[in-house]
């Protein structure tokens, strides 16, 4: 029995970090869209989670903003950046939100969230502003249409149910005997 109970005790652990692993890797990760692009003074690293948008799901956006002195590169905590997206041809963005570190697990880096509802080409802007000056660069995502199902949760869930009804199982046969 007590054997039973770790098992599922480390199964519960193990759905428990997938979790929290799935919802934690956005921060800080994904693809590389900029990298030491400059913008104004500054150099600006830009990260989108997931690689591959979807339309009427969060974009993950993580800028890393450093500015070169005398060869040295150092990172840049105090700016002020902004990040757009627009439609190509548009005269106004789509979407538009403060990157901050506050969202940051890591603090030397600025993150955001954003959405876009429709499927389509649409250029991103990250725009800094900080003690040096101000600056700007730009790249091109694509947005792929809103997947119909996600199977991952439904599937976790499924997964938790069989476990919690076997722990059930084990704990009531264990009363009867």
């Amino acid at each position: 029995m007590k054997r039973q109970l770790r098992w599922l005790s480390l199964l519960a652990l193990c759905l428990g970090l997938a979790v929290l692993s799935s919802s934690a890797a956005a921060h800080g990760s994904g693809e590389i869209m900029l990298s030491d692009a400059p913008a104004g003074p500054y150099l600006l690293t830009v990260w989108v989670s997931p690689a591959e948008a979807k339309a009427g799901s969060p974009l993950h956006v993580t800028v890393g903003v450093a500015l070169s002195d005398q060869g040295e590169t150092k990172p840049v905590l105090d700016a002020d950046i902004q990040v757009q997206i627009w439609e190509a041809g548009g005269d106004s963005p789509l979407a538009s939100a403060a990157a901050t570190t506050g969202q940051s697990v890591n603090k030397l880096l600025y993150e955001t969230d954003l959405t876009v509802d429709e499927p389509g080409s649409y250029q991103v802007k990250v725009a800094v502003v900080g003690l040096e000056g101000s600056g700007e660069n730009a790249f091109i995502i694509e947005v792929q249409p809103a997947a119909t199902v996600d199977w991952l949760p439904i599937a976790l869930a499924a997964l938790g149910l069989i476990v919690l009804g076997g722990l059930v199982r084990k704990l009531k046969d264990s009363g009867d005997g």
